[in-house]
């Protein structure tokens, strides 16, 4: 197989595909695009999209705000194109599979904790939002308590799974304990917890972390704190 460019509406997306990518998702693909160029090729069979949907959207995404895709070496690509294979040799089973393997494979690695850490403490002044990690997998990843498995949850909606605590319930474990125990009898007041991604440059991530040491804040504290100033 070799790589070749084709026009971005020249590509259909396949109908069944099951993979669903968020908006904060594929801005996060768009972004890194920008920053590294087009590394991986999408993968289609007779002008349908087997692997790449994603980077399909994101492309579409930089394309549309005039933006210039790029090789990773920084050539240019004709406007309009991504660079394809062509799988259309492949039979229609092997075609159905490889849309699901595609993105199920990958699910089935693990983190090396120490060594991630040692890398991310290696890209110091690197916009770490461009590497898929939100504000808080950062921080328990800094604090050792990183759990893998929920970051790449999050990481593959852009969003928090947790459901909002809603009133009549008893409160959830992310929510305020003095704001779930008024120390007078009163009714319960409605709180809706919404889910929040913060995307920082190292800079600002740095500056976010002194500020919740100097206040003894956690994350949530620390945006309440700031929204009731502003």
């Amino acid at each position: 197989m070799t790589t070749q460019t084709r026009k971005i509406d020249d590509l259909i997306p396949y109908a069944r595909n099951s993979r669903v990518h968020s908006p904060e998702q594929v801005a996060q693909l768009a972004a890194s695009i920008s920053a590294f160029g087009w590394t991986v090729p999408v993968l289609v069979a007779d002008g349908v999209i087997v692997a790449g949907h994603g980077r399909l959207q994101a492309a579409r995404q930089l394309c549309d705000a005039g933006e210039v895709l790029r090789l990773p070496g920084g050539e240019a690509l004709p406007r309009g194109e991504v660079p394809v294979i062509d799988c259309s040799g492949w039979g229609d089973a092997q075609r159905r599979a490889y849309v699901i393997a595609d993105n199920r494979l990958a699910e089935g690695s693990t983190w090396d904790q120490d060594l991630l850490r040692i890398e991310l403490e290696s890209l110091e002044g690197f916009d770490l939002s461009l590497i898929g990690f939100d504000l808080a997998a950062l921080d328990a990843i800094e604090a050792d308590g990183f759990d893998v498995q929920a970051a790449d949850a999050n990481a593959a909606t852009g969003c928090d799974h947790r459901e909002p605590a809603q009133a009549g319930q008893e409160p959830a474990p992310w929510d305020d304990p003095a704001d779930a125990a008024p120390a007078e009898p009163q009714a319960k007041q409605t709180r809706t917890v919404y889910p929040l991604v913060l995307s920082l440059n190292r800079a600002q991530y740095e500056r976010w972390q002194a500020l919740k040491k100097r206040g003894g804040f956690d994350d949530m504290a620390l945006f309440a704190q700031l929204l009731e100033e502003f």
